[in-house]
């Protein structure tokens, strides 16, 4: 899952024809903006949820929480370091800041593809009752462009599964091959304020509008389109 995140970390440790100065921009600069940057943002809020959840997240105790916790603290102090040096190669001049700007691209690239790699696997091992490996593998490549209805391509109940965290009270959803609705259903009673759903068969549009909850169109809409 992992192996484009390693190549593109191992090839920006590598000096190309410009020398080993740019290959060591190159590293730094890739190692900070693919992993060290998140680092300020992360490890304050990471350090609280330890402290309220040491009895389960850190069974070895007390010396195990305060090795955590001085970790942390001096990863930050490490990527504020690390930050200014970086600072310094791009002031070197055009070629330093080239290697850099390919290094940075290269590692976000591989972490799109990470996410892909992940999401196949995910999808591989959460297979649902209602869909064998076949459909879960067809909703992660699916390329068709002549099928009726988009919702016969998706595994829609592993799909949703994975909406919960980012819909908040209120939120506005829209839904790509919604088929008759039965998703779009199942998003407003996760939370979801307003959920359009659409959908290139006329005849799913009309049964999910026939089956629709929600009276008020503004809050459930059904559209055709693909």
């Amino acid at each position: 899952i992992a192996a484009p995140l390693v190549e593109a970390f191992n090839a920006a440790c590598l000096p190309p024809n410009d020398g080993i100065e740019t290959a060591a921009a190159s590293a730094i600069a890739a190692m900070y903006f693919g992993s060290e940057l998140l680092v300020c943002s992360m490890y304050g809020k990471l350090s609280s949820h330890v402290r309220e959840r040491s009895d389960a997240l850190l069974p070895g105790g007390l010396q195990d929480l305060a090795f955590f916790l001085l970790h942390m603290d001096m990863d930050v102090e490490h990527a504020e370091k690390m930050r200014e040096i970086v600072v310094r190669f791009a002031s070197d001049g055009w070629e330093t800041r080239k290697a850099i700007a390919t290094a940075v691209e290269r590692i976000l690239d591989a972490r799109v593809k990470f996410w892909d790699n992940f999401l196949r696997e995910v999808f591989l091992l959460c297979r649902s009752s209602l869909g064998g490996a076949g459909m879960v593998m067809g909703s992660v490549n699916a390329t068709e462009s002549s099928a009726t209805s988009s919702s016969g391509i998706l595994n829609r109940p592993d799909l949703l599964e994975f909406c919960p965290p980012s819909i908040v009270e209120g939120s506005a959803v829209l839904e790509l091959g919604c088929g008759t609705g039965a998703g779009v259903r199942r998003l407003l009673s996760m939370g979801a304020g307003r959920v359009v759903g659409i959908d290139p068969s006329i005849e799913s549009v009309r049964e999910a509008r026939r089956m629709a909850l929600c009276d008020a169109p503004e809050r459930e809409n059904y559209l055709r389109g693909g």
